[in-house]
């Protein structure tokens, strides 16, 4: 086991998107407040050593020109492999980066992607971008990082759920997914073809702490596997079926015909939702057949591995912010140096 020193020296810290905006479109005495605390945030990513970020769609409501005076401020690189110049189509920021970590006495270089959903944004078009579909994008992508020895395959994600499993599908290279276009706030992963996807959390208020196992078996390259993965998917499988059981059983109730209310009065007829009862019972067939994919595809990735137990692992921890961060001396004096002149205009505050 390599000593404390040794893990912090090959901790990587990674923004996986969406740091700057939390809206997709600022407008007014927002916009110039938006990039003043961008900047700020650069700056401090410098200060602590950010390996890589990947641009979120909201992060494009601050225009191209900030974000390029971003890029150029900050000391790392952003990497959005599918986002492009509108004309040229040639990539706005870095396609990927390439990071060393120690393995045993060996280099594993690790490929960090960043990707967003191809949709419609508010400024695409004025700022002359475009934003590729994610398979399109990956393809020459991780060509390139391979060609220059790749041995890992991290996605910084702002891609929908079903943006990730086809791209997992389309590259079995792919390993992890980090981030997702979610609100989620769960360390529990979910199956994206041969990857695994990790959801971020909500904004401020975790952070989250991916540990690497490798593995002798199959090597950097191989599929990782969560211990806590199983348990979990087979948890939400059994809940879906509790639900369809439910919803079934009260389906059933209601097409059972009404007694009279008294022998005197003729029934009364009952109306009972059965639709939204169909639709519920629909979404746990749906989330039953999910879980009961997941686990068939963490059956045949086991399967691959031909039963050996010494194999890439990963597990995803969210440590809380407390007030003890927030109130870091050096923090705390430099942020409210800067609220005095750009004051939070969150609602609330």
């Amino acid at each position: 086991m390599p000593g404390e020193a040794e893990l912090w020296r090959d901790a990587i810290i990674l923004d996986t998107g969406d740091a700057f905006s939390d809206v997709n479109q600022q407008q007014g005495d927002r916009v110039a407040n938006a990039i003043a605390t961008a900047e700020l945030l650069v700056d401090r990513y410098n200060v602590e050593g950010v390996r890589a970020q990947n641009i979120g769609e909201r992060d494009l409501a601050l225009g191209r020109a900030a974000l390029e005076s971003l890029k150029a401020r900050a000391k790392y690189p952003f990497v959005t492999t599918n986002l492009v110049d509108a004309e040229s189509g040639k990539p706005l920021f870095s396609r990927f980066e390439l990071i060393e970590v120690a393995r045993g006495g060996k280099r594993v270089k690790l490929a960090i992607f960043g990707l967003l959903t191809a949709r419609p944004q508010p400024t695409l078009e004025a700022d002359k971008l475009k934003i590729l579909p994610p398979v399109e994008a990956m393809k020459s992508a991780l060509a390139d990082a391979k060609a220059q020895g790749a041995e890992v395959v991290i996605v910084l994600s702002q891609l929908l759920a079903r943006d990730e499993a086809e791209l997992g599908d389309a590259f079995p290279e792919v390993q992890l997914f980090l981030g997702g276009d979610s609100m989620g706030m769960s360390p529990d992963a979910e199956i994206a073809g041969k990857a695994l996807s990790f959801a971020g959390s909500q904004k401020g208020k975790h952070v989250g702490f991916l540990k690497l196992t490798f593995g002798a078996a199959g090597g950097p390259g191989a599929s990782f596997s969560d211990p806590q993965a199983k348990q979990s998917i087979e948890r939400k499988r059994a809940e879906a079926q509790r639900r369809i059981d439910t919803y079934q059983r009260m389906l059933e109730e209601a097409a059972k015909p009404v007694a009279p209310v008294a022998p005197v009065e003729p029934a009364r007829p009952r109306k009972v939702p059965t639709e939204v009862y169909e639709r519920q019972l629909a979404s746990a067939k749906a989330e039953l057949q999910l879980a009961n994919d997941a686990l068939a595809a963490m059956g045949a990735n086991e399967a691959a591995a031909g039963g050996k137990t010494d194999t890439n692992q990963v597990s995803l921890e969210l440590i809380p912010l407390s007030r003890e961060v927030v109130d870091d001396p050096e923090v705390k004096s430099l942020v409210d140096e800067f609220r005095k002149k750009w004051p939070d205009l969150t609602p609330g505050h």
